[in-house]
């Protein structure tokens, strides 16, 4: 991880789509010369080749009632494969179950193309309906799709990566230490190899690609592939697969099955090793690979006899892979830790939020108005990145609330909330409008999601005669009402809700569980898995009193609509941000103070807000009938910020711990430390969201559901990585900070 939060100089852009052509009834790739599916039988195909292949049904009649099944596909193209695979698992998978499954795209097909290929398979509908309502813009990263059943309950999770599908299986491993190569978090239990034919594609199916089908299987992972090819076969050989030759579907005469039974041999480990006797700190070697600092052993299953690598056992909590005890605390009622609570029901968890005050999102999550902000840049940063794709789950996440329609499984009935009206973005400095230009360049063929407008083009959008010579404009952005928000999050009959302030949590080692503590020890909870999602107050607690979080003050403002703003119908961001009015009233803001931490509402701030607002467009002050400071009304809350502007989502280390165990990096930052970090068992965080809560916590949830939930992530390995909590203590190791 770069100490300058930087990937490299790659420009963040859209990738490349697929470009293709219709022959009699079939769908040919122009760019590989082959077909994505023939004629009438390829559905047949499909359950051929890869669903009675993996002998599905019979695995399926014997799962649990809440079981997750996992499949990773290559090659998603028009969808059949998952579509044909979801409609099973809908009528034979458990009931209470989950259905992950996760297909990489190269080159994915476009919207329009992709709604044409869909009619091929009426049987479909109700699911393909699903699929392009919630086709992701052809944007780089992981897209985290649901799908429900009849009853809206979601029982299956679709993630699709647009991406190279080797460097994609390399992010979903747990490191890419060599010592580590058969640790891991998940298990793959199917693969479908479904890209372009071999001899049309060779770039695609590589000994690199096999060899990260291992790391991620285990002895009951089973492959399918409609090729019989002998570059493939040997590959899989050669990385531990057993393989037959069966007969193909209708003209094609053979393909390949088997399942993965491990190497003969495991590779040895050619890195320097530490036993339980020998010092944690091991460094004689210097190594490109950073240390697994980032990996908390207790978490992973790992298929190795002897992986070289010192595992440090601290935790005394025996969690198995599924968890026997799916009951979860989640301390602080605000946006972060709803979503959370909302995200593990979703999994099946019972959840308990704690929240101290006698509302939820009594805290910076409770403002009238939430704006889901877009904030992009054309580098692909890490924290671009995370933006980018927060946002884009975003849309999704709170098309339940704009959309005025029961919810897909996210909470029984929803009550409309705020609305998808669209987000200008105005240039604060005339050098941005030139980085605006290069943003609407790099997502040009993304216009549904970003475009750059002119003058003429923004009062038609807003409705107002703003000054503004151009702007960014996201339509499918809009303001949520934070607190109605929340309250319909949680509102599943798996969570239930106490007030109760908790000030203290320590490890019960005798009975394995954490003990939540109230203000005077007036009462104690119990909780094998914790979630603290406090804010800044996280620091409060002595396990995360270390993190480097900072409390910023913002106040926002609140003034009556006049019959010219009544017009207002986008949010207005730039310098400040005006919302469209909800109840008669506009919120605008917000102070950015340092100086203080009182959430007392102060004039002076009411005036800044008001000189920013006009900073923003001189019209947007003029249009509110250039109003007084002190008729304002307003509210202060504190944000929870980071050094690096990235939250902290992921779990919780402990400190003293860490430090020694990665004590050598500060004498060396390429130490060759070949051992986990130390985590407090059962304990996780999500908070320093920043002023983009609304933005960043529906995605931070869902990554921490999966964490702890021990299911395919939906982010890349090198973001969760960005997001680790430990990651400012290894930095400051590194520095010699600590």
């Amino acid at each position: 991880m770069s100490d300058k939060n930087q990937v490299n100089s790659r420009t963040l852009c859209v990738v490349e789509t697929a470009i293709i052509d219709w022959e009699d009834n079939s769908l040919r790739s122009k760019l590989f010369s082959d077909i994505y599916f023939s004629g009438t039988d390829s559905y047949k195909e499909t359950q051929h080749v890869f669903i009675d292949a993996n002998k599905l049904s019979q695995r399926w009649a014997q799962l649990d009632s809440d079981s997750t099944f996992t499949i990773i596909e290559t090659g998603f193209g028009t969808g059949l494969n998952f579509l044909a695979t979801a409609q099973l698992w809908l009528e034979q998978g458990p009931k209470h179950g989950v259905l992950q499954f996760t297909s990489i795209e190269k080159f994915p097909l476009k919207h329009d193309d992709l709604n044409k290929a869909l009619t091929a398979w009426p049987e479909l509908e109700a699911l393909s309906a699903q699929l392009s309502s919630q086709y992701p813009p052809p944007l780089p990263g992981y897209h985290r799709l649901y799908f429900e059943d009849s009853n809206k309950h979601r029982r299956i999770a679709l993630t699709l990566i647009y991406a190279d599908a080797t460097a994609a299986l390399e992010q979903l491993r747990s490191s890419d230490h060599p010592a580590l190569s058969q640790h891991r978090v998940f298990n793959v239990d199917a693969w479908f190899l479904d890209g372009f034919a071999p001899a049309k594609n060779p770039a695609m199916w590589t000994d690199e690609l096999f060899q990260r089908m291992t790391d991620l299987s285990n002895p009951q992972t089973t492959f399918s592939t409609f090729t019989a090819a002998g570059m493939v076969r040997r590959g899989l050989v050669n990385t531990g697969f057993v393989v037959n030759k069966v007969p193909g579907y209708g003209s094609k005469r053979e393909m390949l099955i088997g399942s993965y039974q491990g190497k003969a041999s495991e590779d040895k480990n050619s890195l320097e090793t530490t036993n339980d006797s020998s010092p944690r700190t091991t460094y004689k070697r210097r190594t490109k690979f950073s240390p697994p600092w980032y990996i908390n052993a207790s978490a992973g299953t790992s298929t190795a006899t002897n992986t070289g690598t010192n595992f440090k056992k601290t935790s005394p909590i025996k969690h198995s892979t599924k968890y026997a005890d799916k009951h979860a605390a989640i301390i602080g009622g605000g946006i972060a830790g709803c979503t959370t609570a909302n995200a593990l029901a979703q999994r099946g968890w019972q959840v308990t939020v704690y929240e101290k005050a006698d509302t939820l999102a009594a805290g910076a999550s409770g403002n009238p108005q939430g704006i889901i902000y877009p904030r992009l840049s054309p580098e692909a940063s890490y924290l671009s990145r995370f933006n980018l794709s927060a946002l884009l789950f975003a849309i999704r996440f709170y098309g339940q609330f704009w959309d005025k329609s029961t919810a897909a499984g996210t909470v029984a009935t929803v009550t409309p909330s705020g609305s998808r009206c669209g987000v200008l973005v105005l240039p604060e400095t005339p050098s941005e409008l030139a980085v605006f230009a290069r943003i609407a360049n790099s997502f040009k063929s993304c216009e549904g999601f970003v475009h750059l407008v002119n003058n003429a083009e923004i009062e038609v959008l807003s409705g107002l005669p703003l000054q503004a010579k151009s702007s960014l404009y996201f339509p499918t952005l809009g303001w949520v009402e934070p607190r109605k928000v929340c309250e319909q999050l949680v509102k599943h009959p798996n969570i239930r809700v106490e007030q109760a302030d908790i000030n203290e949590i320590s490890l019960d080692i005798d009975n394995d569980n954490w003990q939540l503590q109230t203000a005077k020890q007036a009462r104690t909870y119990t909780a094998n898995t914790v979630v603290i999602a406090t804010s800044h107050h996280t620091r409060a607690f002595k396990v995360s009193e270390h993190l480097p979080l900072k409390a910023i003050r913002g106040q926002i403002s609140s003034v009556p609509a006049t019959d010219t703003s009544r017009a207002l119908k986008t949010v207005i961001c730039g310098a400040g941000y005006l919302s469209p009015a909800s109840d008669d009233r506009h919120t605008f803001g917000a102070t950015y103070n340092l100086d203080t931490t009182s959430e007392d509402v102060r004039i002076e701030d009411h005036q800044l807000n008001l000189e920013t607002l006009n900073n923003t467009d001189a019209s947007l002050t003029v249009v509110l009938d250039k109003p007084e400071a002190s008729t304002l009304s307003g509210r202060a809350s504190l944000r929870c910020t980071t050094p690096d502007y990235l939250p902290l989502i992921g779990p919780a280390p402990i400190f003293e711990e860490f430090v020694e165990d990665f004590a050598a990096l500060r004498n060396d930052a390429r130490a060759n430390i070949l051992h986990s970090g130390s985590y407090w068992p059962g304990l996780y965080l999500h908070c320093g969201l920043g002023s983009r809560g609304f933005t960043y916590a529906p995605l931070g949830a869902e990554l921490l559901a999966d964490i702890i939930s021990k299911d395919t992530p939906c982010l890349p390995r090198d973001l969760q990585i960005a997001l680790h909590p430990g990651r400012f203590t290894i930095r400051d190791l590194k520095r010699k900070r600590i």
